[in-house]
C-alpha cells in the first residue's frame, strides 16, 4: 500500500525532529508525552510510519509547551 499523501503532517514531524535534535533529551521527552517508546518516535520521526490524529494533536500540544511556533502549510495539489 503506497504511503498517504500528508504534506501538513509531514511538515509537523519534519519541525517536530528539528527541534528534538536541538537539545538532547527531547525525544525521550515526547515519547514519553506521546505515550510510545523512543525507537516508534524515531521511526516517525524519520517518515517509517505515520502518526495517527491524536499523536499529531498530542505533537502539536507538545510544541507549544516548548514555546515552539508550528508554521502552518499549505499544499498545493
Amino acid at each position: 500500500m503506497p504511503k498517504a499523501i500528508t504534506p501538513r503532517v509531514d511538515a509537523l514531524v519534519a519541525q517536530v525532529n528539528t527541534f528534538c535534535e536541538s537539545k538532547h533529551g527531547l525525544k525521550t521527552e515526547l515519547a514519553a508525552h506521546l505515550q510510545i517508546t523512543k525507537q516508534y518516535l524515531n521511526a516517525i520521526l524519520k517518515s517509517e510510519k505515520e502518526p495517527g490524529g491524536e499523536k499529531v494533536l498530542a505533537m502539536l500540544e507538545w510544541m507549544e509547551k516548548h514555546g515552539q511556533a508550528v508554521q502552518p502549510t499549505v499544499a498545493i495539489i
